[in-house]
């Protein structure tokens, strides 16, 4: 009977180390843990909403410069045999599509006349440009400055390159304009004879049109009045 009884109680012992053992090492380390999870949640949370929103603003820029892709695709088509011919090209950035075409192709030299055999790709010009109603399309000219012509009192002083570019960009949105391209879209801008080299193919004495969505002011944040950052 003693020995019975000296057994069940180093039962009782090896259970109640067992459990203790049990509580020590393994259920307050787990609360422990538990408890620490408990408090990072709300971290978690916030993290998990600002990833939400940062994939939100990723597929909304996407949605918004899809038109930069398919737009320079129709513009290449369009312009095709003038890029074939190293006359033109078309290059698309992220929000952005810039065509740049040499100044022989529309202009007489030295003049804000268009060339005799340009009409063909000013139409081409005109018809491809019609279809960007909703965005800003600044043309530019790049030159260089015409000489001094004729002799004694006839003699005619040259004018400045920033001057020729100027005219010859009111004329070609004068033409667009009559052609189907929105008025609202078309901005006229002029460049100095030399540029910086931002890679492209054609280089200088050239027409720029850049291609872009019109500029729009922030909303301002609930409480915040407008105008402050």
């Amino acid at each position: 009977m003693k020995i019975l009884t000296y057994v069940l109680i180093g039962l009782l012992l090896v259970c109640i180390a067992g459990a203790g053992y049990y509580y020590v090492m393994v259920h307050k380390p787990m609360a422990a843990e538990y408890e620490s999870l408990k408090n990072t949640k709300p971290e978690l949370e916030k993290t998990k909403t600002e990833l939400n929103k940062f994939k939100e603003r990723e597929a909304k820029a996407k949605q918004e410069t899809a038109w930069v892709n398919t737009g320079a695709a129709a513009l290449g088509t369009a312009l095709k045999s003038l890029i074939d011919g190293g006359k033109a090209e078309v290059v698309p950035s992220e929000t952005r599509i810039v065509i740049n075409i040499a100044e022989s192709v529309l202009y007489t030299p030295f003049s804000i006349t268009f060339a005799k055999d340009g009409k063909p790709a000013l139409d081409t010009l005109a018809l491809a440009l019609s279809a960007f109603k909703d965005k800003e399309i600044f043309v530019g000219n790049v030159t260089v400055p015409s000489p001094p012509t004729g002799k004694g009192r006839k003699k005619k002083p040259g004018k400045d390159a920033r001057t020729i570019a100027s005219g010859r960009s009111v004329e070609l949105v004068k033409y667009l304009e009559k052609n189907g391209v929105s008025s609202e879209s078309l901005i006229a801008s002029a460049y100095p004879a030399k540029l910086p080299d931002h890679g492209f193919l054609l280089k200088d004495r050239k027409t720029i049109i850049v291609i872009s969505p019109p500029p729009s002011a922030a909303a301002p944040a609930p409480g915040q009045p407008a105008g402050q950052p």
